[in-house]
């Protein structure tokens, strides 16, 4: 569709994220190209992560309209609650990349 479209998708993303992340107390940042990544300071466990993830996936995955097009798109996240995690910001990185990638494994169907 074109780099034009990419980055308005990238914008648009990037705007729900912030929103739906902030309105639980956090930040979020675009690391870079597709990767974001979402801080809760105060967060109070892995329950609350859950639900951040779950607002975060419902958010993105709300029709986007760009020109006349309308663009769907999925996200694949990973959380590490930081208190169950190694102290060092790479090593806790590095847990929440792997997390994400768990989560891209297609499950199979009962």
């Amino acid at each position: 569709m074109g780099h034009t479209v990419g980055d308005e998708v990238l914008r648009i993303v990037g705007a729900r994220l912030r929103q739906t992340v902030t309105a639980a107390g956090g930040l979020a940042a675009r690391l870079g190209g597709d990767e974001f990544i979402a801080v809760l300071e105060r967060c109070t466990g892995t329950a609350e992560l859950a639900m951040l993830s779950a607002d975060v996936q419902t958010a993105l995955t709300v029709p986007m309209e760009i020109g006349d097009r309308t663009i769907t798109i999925g996200a694949s996240i990973g959380t590490v609650y930081l208190e169950d995690a190694p102290t060092a910001m790479d090593e806790a990185m590095q847990a929440a990349d792997s997390a994400m990638y768990r989560n891209k494994v297609p499950r199979p169907r009962s």
